[in-house]
């Protein structure tokens, strides 16, 4: 399989994070909500479709950040 230039990196990153990470939100916060129910998963995908687009846009901007303060914290 041929893997993307190196300079995608922080865009790849950061787009999978947003997907990974709206979903278990939304996931978890209607699941409290709601509880168990056939509603849960429909509500779920409603919320998460809400909320990628926040979440991709947000993490386009924070992402950079992030990786920078975490090589100021990290040895490597």
């Amino acid at each position: 399989m041929k893997k993307l230039n190196r300079r995608y990196h922080s865009f790849v990153f950061s787009t999978l994070m947003s997907l990974l990470m709206s979903f278990i939100m939304s996931f978890s916060i209607t699941f409290y909500q709601f509880g168990v129910s056939l509603e849960t998963i429909d509500k779920c995908l409603c919320a998460w479709g809400f909320a990628l687009p926040f979440a991709f846009v947000a993490a386009q901007f924070v992402a950079p950040v992030v990786m920078k303060l975490t090589k100021r914290v990290v040895e490597v």
